[in-house]
């Protein structure tokens, strides 16, 4: 429990720096661009060789 107790305050330590903050949200909007991009090719393809 420890050590991921020090995970999430390096994340926090993180999310503080102007720098990691730019990255996080980076991440996460490939993130999200990523799993959009999935889902619309598994629609297609479900759609097309349905």
């Amino acid at each position: 429990m420890g050590r991921f107790l020090g995970y999430l305050r390096t994340v926090r330590n993180y999310w503080n720096d102007n720098k990691g903050h730019h990255d996080i949200v980076d991440y996460s909007r490939a993130l999200i661009i990523m799993l959009l991009s999935m889902a619309a090719a598994y629609y297609l393809f479900y759609w097309e060789f349905s």
